[in-house]
């Protein structure tokens, strides 16, 4: 009995990752054309992003009283660009190796399309490619940090300053 309920629940493992295949294949294939035309126009708009980042957000992390807008600004900012960076790396990964490989990217856990996408790019030796994908983990991670870090502190300085009155 104990023999036919393991065969059971591989059979049941085996179908389920199965259908999780077909279902990952149906969704990337249609998706892919919907992507690549959002990409285009989300460009923008990242790249607006980023000026902020630096031009207003950044130098409002140096003031006490505007480091809280900088440190939650600089989080929000992280979103878009790490949803962009990954979503680059997709189609790189989609337009050189396929489906099969865009699949491969997303069963390493989603973050496998990054370091794929940067091998694939060296493989076909576009270095660009290559230096836009380190900008944007530098953007996202850059921007995720340092909105943590600032957030850290500013949790620190309202902890002190309320620390008297407890």
């Amino acid at each position: 009995m104990n023999t036919l309920k393991g065969f059971g629940v591989t059979l049941l493992g085996v179908s389920l990752a199965l259908a999780a295949a077909v279902v990952t294949v149906i969704l990337v294939k249609g998706n892919v054309h919907i992507v690549a035309a959002v990409l285009q126009h989300a460009t923008r708009f990242v790249v607006a992003l980023f000026v902020l980042s630096v031009i207003v957000l950044l130098p409002l992390a140096v003031f006490r009283r505007t480091r809280q807008v900088s440190a939650y600004g600089l989080l929000a900012c992280s979103i878009p660009f790490v949803i962009y960076t990954w979503l680059y790396c997709f189609l790189i990964v989609y337009a050189a190796w396929g489906l099969v490989g865009a699949i491969v990217g997303i069963f390493l856990g989603g973050v496998g399309e990054i370091p794929l996408a940067i091998v694939a790019s060296i493989l076909d030796g576009a270095s660009e490619s290559v230096g836009e994908i380190i900008v944007g983990l530098i953007a996202t991670i850059g921007a995720m940090g340092l909105g943590i870090h600032l957030a850290g502190k500013v949790e620190a300085e309202k902890a002190k300053r309320l620390a008297p009155f407890e």
